[in-house]
């Protein structure tokens, strides 16, 4: 019917730094990644962005330029889209949690997207079609397991996505939802959202 074919526009909430007990600082930029700088015990910086399920996040990838995302589908539907991070400390490990609010109506689903190893580039294969060099992991790590978990623990100079699954109901109401990602670390005491 007519009804099915609404559009409805699901629109997480992009990331703003939230209130926390321990102090944060930002760097106030209008265009790429978040970046959140924790003052507690140790200093790390951690960048944070939303992306794509269509672009790969290697360990490698530098922090995309997203802090908003539109993602549009059709109820009685699925869509999926990533919140990632990038640890752009030289030395510390962080753990970072992903959460999700808003959007009551809807189910969502947060999974850590896992790597396998890529030993070699696929043969006879056009150059422009490979993801290789630097950025790309190939040959390498790459993304492609999906696991139940909604903390990973963050190397030093590292990235990692988060996927999200959102399942659209046959009886969603038409229209711009708002879906907020909460990414949290420093034991819980620092917030992106």
């Amino acid at each position: 019917s007519a009804s099915r074919a609404c559009a409805t526009t699901f629109s997480p909430g992009g990331l703003a730094v939230a209130e926390s007990p321990t102090t944060t600082t930002t760097t106030p930029t209008q265009s790429g990644p978040l970046l959140v700088t924790s003052t507690g015990s140790t200093t790390s910086t951690v960048a944070f962005w939303l992306g794509s399920s269509l672009k790969r996040v290697f360990p490698d990838s530098d922090p995309g330029k997203s802090r908003t995302l539109e993602v549009v589908t059709p109820r009685n539907a699925k869509a999926s889209f990533q919140a990632c991070l990038r640890n752009l400390d030289g030395t510390q490990r962080i753990v970072c949690e992903c959460k999700l609010t808003g959007a009551d109506e809807l189910k969502t689903r947060v999974r850590r997207v896992g790597y396998v190893p890529l030993w070699h580039l696929t043969v006879e294969t056009d150059p422009s079609e490979l993801e290789a060099g630097p950025g790309h992991g190939a040959p390498g790590l790459v993304p492609d397991p999906l696991f139940p978990d909604t903390v990973c623990n963050v190397g030093p100079n590292e990235s990692q996505s988060f996927w999200i699954t959102i399942d659209v109901p046959g009886n969603a109401r038409p229209g711009k939802q708002d879906l907020d990602v909460e990414m949290s670390f420093d034991g819980g005491k620092q917030h992106a959202k």
